[in-house]
């Protein structure tokens, strides 16, 4: 008999998502008793289910690489119970003007004949923003999911989408565009417009006080994407993605935090191809440019933008001496504004001291560093930026501001007048939940 036991059982029941209510009651026992019956008594929730929500958002437009406040709107409809069994359908569509439309289409099997084993099963289309690059992803995935022991989960997902690079008429020199027609440094023509076919296994262990406010404890997370041929998929690649932070109390209310991540891809596409244009022998690419690891962001490096922690080469001899790199100048209406090309690896560290000030209003302090690499990690080449922050306990989670500052800005590029182009001193975010 434990209280414990009950309080576990009625969260699972719960968290089914088909019941509005639970109630487990133990049998009357003298002390001591160990084991006694149960009575849990149950009722049904509404299986179907209306939502939607209106929003604002501050979308990555593909022609200006700028963020710009525009509306968000999301519409979803959802049945969780299926012919009494626990089965659940749901259709769920997301739109920002002028051109985001996500559109998720979702089943769930709770579990297979006797075996305790979730399958989930997605059909998608996707919006990818980046700084002058608009990705398209269409496809679909299965998984499995199991929940383990020591509060373990492991994941086994296979995925077929087609990843397309959209060309923006009002935007002549974005990146999909020059890939098509440029040569870019380390990017094939072929890797911008692909079809993958991938399986995924995922670990993740879990150990914190409160996921949402975490005070103590740690996670780690870890998965290898292999990309392979099958039904017309064209890229090859090995991906290997790993995070893991800690929490350390160092007050009731006050928490060091510090996390680290580091990504890899092998490229299996080896081979080669002819450049049409000159008749160059160019290496052959099997990453493709959305699967290639980006970095800067709100939950990345906060003193770079989303998207534009990398590294640039403002000069063709510069690439000649040996710079690789992973963003791009691009000219757009007389402003040189960089794009991600992205990188074959990855290293981020990020350290944090949170504190409260009054209430529910805390404040926080970073140290964040790392970069994506064009192939190999070079600690030699990592970026470091400080900042901080201020932060709201709301019922939903911590809304959160933060301002990174660059401890060193490189040159992006020369302007007509030979005049050098450095990157922005600070980059600035207003998001909901902490950066890890």
């Amino acid at each position: 008999m434990s209280y414990t036991s009950i309080l576990e059982a009625q969260q699972r029941l719960y968290r089914l998502g088909i019941f509005q209510r639970v109630d487990i009651q133990p049998a009357q026992a003298e002390t001591g008793v160990a084991t006694r019956d149960v009575t849990i008594s149950i009722a049904e929730g509404k299986d179907l289910t209306i939502g939607g929500a209106l929003g604002g958002t501050a979308p990555i437009e593909s022609s200006t690489g700028v963020n710009r406040i525009a509306p968000l709107a999301s519409a979803s409809i959802a049945h969780r119970n299926l012919f009494g069994t626990g089965r659940y359908l749901g259709l769920e569509l997301i739109y920002a003007p002028p051109n985001r439309k996500d559109v998720f289409l979702t089943y769930r099997e709770p579990f297979i004949g006797r075996f305790d084993l979730p399958i989930q099963v997605t059909a998608f289309q996707s919006d990818d923003f980046r700084p002058h690059t608009h990705i398209v992803q269409r496809g679909g995935f299965i998984e499995a999911t199991r929940v383990a022991r020591f509060q373990t989960r492991w994941s086994l997902r296979y995925e077929y989408r087609l990843a397309t690079c959209k060309v923006h008429e009002q935007d002549k020199g974005d990146l999909c565009t020059r890939a098509q027609n440029v040569l870019l440094p380390g990017l094939d023509r072929n890797a911008t417009n692909v079809a993958i076919s991938s399986i995924t296994p995922t670990f993740f262990w879990d150990k914190r006080d409160d996921a949402i406010n975490p005070h103590r404890g740690f996670f780690t997370t870890a998965s290898v994407d292999y990309a392979f041929p099958l039904i017309a998929a064209n890229a090859r690649f090995l991906k290997e993605f790993t995070q893991t932070a800690w929490y350390l109390p160092v007050s009731d209310r006050s928490t060091f935090a510090v996390s680290g991540r580091v990504g890899l891809i092998q490229d299996l596409g080896a081979g080669t191809t002819i450049d049409p244009a000159t008749g160059q022998v160019i290496p052959r690419s099997g990453v493709p440019l959305s699967e290639r690891f980006t970095g800067g962001g709100d939950t990345s490096h906060r003193a770079y933008p989303l998207d534009l922690l990398g590294t640039a080469c403002p000069t063709q001899q510069s690439i000649d001496a040996g710079c690789r790199p992973t963003l791009i100048d691009i000219l757009a209406n007389g402003n040189h504004t960089p794009a991600p090309l992205g990188g074959r690896s990855l290293f981020i560290f990020n350290a944090e001291y949170r504190f409260p000030i009054a209430g529910p209003i805390g404040a926080q302090l970073f140290v964040d560093a790392g970069n994506t690499f064009a192939d190999t990690i070079r600690f030699g080449d990592l970026k470091y930026g400080v900042g901080t922050g201020l932060r709201y306990l709301s019922p939903v989670g911590p809304v959160r501001f933060d301002l990174g500052y660059k401890l060193h800005r490189q040159i992006l590029a020369f302007d007509e007048q030979g005049k050098p182009v450095y990157e922005s001193p600070y980059a600035y975010f207003i998001t909901l939940g902490y950066a890890f």
